[in-house]
């Protein structure tokens, strides 16, 4: 005779993870800290390499991804990365 296994099923599992994920999202964006994460990356000078300029001189290219800031404000400056190679 065979027994089924006692436990939870992997749907409730993934169900389980998948509400948790959604509210670590809500704790984030209720706490403000989503905000300074998205302006940290989208930041033009906070990667090692990339400079912020009116216009890329030669060895770098426009990073339209990305913004320069100063004192957490948008400038009109571009965001200029190095050519690889």
């Amino acid at each position: 005779m065979k027994k089924k296994g006692q436990g939870l099923s992997v749907n409730v599992i993934i169900v389980a993870v998948l509400a948790l994920l959604v509210l670590v999202v809500i704790a984030f964006i209720f706490t403000g800290k989503l905000g300074k994460f998205s302006t940290a990356t989208a930041d033009c000078e906070a990667i090692a390499g990339n400079v912020c300029d009116y216009s890329c001189d030669q060895g770098y290219v426009k990073d339209s991804t990305r913004g320069c800031y100063e004192d957490n404000e948008l400038t009109n400056q571009v965001c200029c990365i190095p050519v690889a190679g």
